[in-house]
């Protein structure tokens, strides 16, 4: 999670297992699996006045252009990083979908191998 160490200019994607919690993201104009530039960190502060990363906000906007539908007019927006359960950089984000690509290769290419070792195909010729 990079949530408590992202600074301006990161590419980050927020993800969010939770539906409800992530349909609440959407409404304020952030998907899960996004790439976002953060734009600004505002740093909060406890009642001593030191530094908590709790308190931290994040102005962000996509990273790319979004389909029609889906872009706001409001961007950049503002929130508390604490409001998204995960916080992945770019580099990250996508190892995890290369190797759970590879994964489901694998295991459809296993599937393969061993169906191809028990069924056989065999023309018997005939008199």
């Amino acid at each position: 999670n990079v949530g408590p160490t992202m600074d301006v200019g990161d590419v980050v994607v927020p993800l969010c297992g939770d539906l409800d919690k992530r349909q609440i993201l959407a409404q304020i104009g952030l998907y899960a699996g996004v790439e976002y530039v953060i734009c600004e960190i505002e740093e909060g502060s406890d009642e001593e006045g030191t530094r908590s990363l709790n308190e931290r906000t994040a102005i962000l906007r996509p990273a790319y252009p979004l389909r029609p539908h889906l872009e706001r007019s409001d961007w950049p927006i503002s929130l508390p990083i604490s409001d998204v359960p995960l916080w992945l950089s770019k580099a990250t984000y996508e190892a995890g979908t290369v190797l759970g690509t590879l994964m489901l290769a694998g295991t459809y290419l296993a599937i393969a191998s061993i169906l191809a070792t028990v069924v056989r195909v065999v023309a018997v010729p005939s008199e």
